[in-house]
């Protein structure tokens, strides 16, 4: 969902060696000569500060480029627990799913080192190449056929993931164990839902007669969801997957294809259709809903063809959009930036319109339009 990180991004500094006065970058100065003392350090560039992680790309003078990537303690995951499901969340989570990535099809960084420092644990990985897909449909003119063709080929692609299989429900942690692992799906969703009620944050925007229409909500799609599940078998589900933190091929005989993904903490041992539930708040209405429905039938026709099972399960992917809203209210409670002071509130609407079957699923990607700057072609 997705809100991707770069939205929050306010900062890109640059550092000539020797000049630098900002704590991060003289933190990444001295991790990168300790780990690669032979090579010399041409720039570090500090980028898509947000709100899980603090990033930046270093390039040396030979022109090879790497990432260092740590975590943002005053961000929403500053509590060490995830934001859409409320699981304990590391650089050794993120590099436990990298490595399960690479039983699939998708490309993922290398590791290159890891340490402590100022910050906390930190990782150097590879610098992945391709092009956002944000980037690469504005290359393409925002030309819809483009979008719908990339959308399958990146299905066939994500379908690789029910190669890497689970015996319960959670989140993927350090060593692939699953943390809070459930045999049936239904009791997942009722912790991951459950949690929303003991947040204080989300309960300050709401009524009690308000919550208690989402909470009967929320039961009936659980019951829903125990009728609906139609794939028991827990499979890898990157779940975060939004136009601005994965790559694709910008041209050659794989273009629009995906040619890495490297946000993956909130990898899930899933039911397959978890993966397309966030794509319904995050890619298929990019460009309005009048491609909404072409957009996810692209992807499932992918996901098919690839050996996935692309089963629909409506249940499931309501209550994954629930779980999305609740956990929005929460992240932009105290937010004062003069772009997302009210985004709290609204979120708080949207929820309440999904809990009465009368929403837009294109609600967030047309919040955020201002920022992303993707058209509306409705």
């Amino acid at each position: 969902m997705i809100l991707p990180e770069w939205y929050h991004s306010s900062l890109t500094r640059r550092l000539e060696m020797g000049k630098g006065d900002n704590q991060l970058l003289d933190e990444v100065n001295e991790a990168i000569r300790r780990h690669f003392p032979n090579k010399s350090i041409a720039d570090i560039t500090q980028d898509r500060v947000g709100q899980t992680h603090l990033n930046c790309a270093v390039t040396f003078s030979d022109g090879e480029k790497v990432f260092y990537r740590t975590y943002n303690s005053e961000g929403p995951s500053g509590n060490q627990r995830d934001i859409y499901f409320g699981d304990p969340v590391s650089l050794g989570r993120e590099i436990a799913i990298m490595k399960l990535l690479k039983q699939t099809k998708i490309p993922v960084p290398n590791v290159l080192a890891r340490g402590e420092g100022a910050f906390g644990e930190y990782a150097i990985v590879s610098f992945m190449k391709g092009v956002y897909f944000a980037e690469y449909l504005a290359m393409r003119n925002h030309e819809p056929q483009v979008f719908l063709n990339a959308l399958e080929k990146i299905g066939y692609t994500l379908a690789s993931t029910r190669n890497v299989r689970f015996s319960r429900f959670g989140s993927i942690q350090d060593g692939g164990i699953v943390h809070g692992g459930h045999e049936h799906f239904e009791d997942r969703l009722r912790d991951i839902l459950s949690r929303h009620a003991r947040n204080p944050y989300i309960q300050a925007y709401f009524k009690d007669e308000e919550w208690e229409e989402l909470e009967l909500h929320i039961a009936r799609k659980l019951a829903h969801q125990s009728r609906e599940e139609v794939f028991s078998t827990p499979q890898l589900v990157i779940f975060d997957l939004h136009a601005r933190n994965f790559f694709v091929h910008p041209d050659g005989p794989d273009e629009g294809d995906l040619r890495g993904v490297f946000d993956v903490e909130l990898a899930q041992a899933a039911p397959p259709a978890l993966e397309w539930a966030c794509m319904n708040v995050a890619l298929f209405p990019l460009y309005g809903m009048k491609f909404f429905r072409k957009a996810k039938d692209a992807f499932l026709k992918g996901y098919a063809s690839g050996g996935g099972n692309a089963t629909e399960n409506p249940a499931l992917e309501e209550a994954s959009l629930l779980n999305h809203a609740l956990s929005a209210v929460s992240i932009y409670h105290d937010k004062k930036d003069g772009i997302r002071d009210t985004w709290s509130d609204a979120f708080k609407r949207w929820s309440l319109e999904i809990a009465c079957g009368e929403y837009n699923p294109a609600f967030v990607v047309n919040l955020t339009r201002c920022l992303t700057k993707i058209p509306n072609l409705d």
